[in-house]
């Protein structure tokens, strides 16, 4: 079996795996720091602001995060 010269087969596999790990990386950083800045951009008061979150979001959340683990090993 002869190599072929110039990229490998196997290097668009590596690609991928490289954006997969990388997005394991960086969704926890980025679910937690784009709430933060999106908060600080558009609603920055001098004063403490209230956040009331309903009850059902909690739901929508865990679903969310239940997909999230669901994708990531499937």
């Amino acid at each position: 079996m002869e190599m072929k010269q110039g990229l490998h087969q196997l290097d668009s596999s590596h690609t991928f795996l490289a954006m997969g790990m990388s997005s394991f990386v960086l969704f926890p950083i980025l679910l937690i720091v784009t709430p933060m800045m999106l908060a600080k951009t558009l609603h920055e008061t001098s004063s403490t602001v209230l956040l009331q979150i309903p009850q059902f979001a909690y739901v929508t959340y865990g679903i969310g995060l239940l997909l999230l683990t669901v994708t990531f090993f499937c």
